[in-house]
């Protein structure tokens, strides 16, 4: 059986940054959500430049097996 780590709210916002710094270095828009090993979001992202009816997205997109759930880019 494979075995899962969770991931908890310094790594997630790390990874949150890290995305959040590409997204500025390309000049892109775009809501990212990190959620753990059960769905449950840990963090999320939601740049200036991102359009408003992705942030509605994550919810549902949030529950499969990534780590990171890139909902919409702009």
């Amino acid at each position: 059986m494979p075995t899962r780590r969770e991931i908890g709210y310094e790594e997630a916002r790390e990874l949150v940054g890290a995305v959040a710094d590409k997204l500025e270095a390309d000049g892109l828009g775009a809501a990212v959500a990190v959620v753990d090993a059960h769905g449950e979001l840990v963090a999320f992202l939601r740049t200036d430049t991102c359009p408003l009816p992705s942030c509605l997205l994550y919810t549902s997109d949030a529950a499969d097996d990534d780590t990171i759930v890139l909902i919409s880019g702009g």
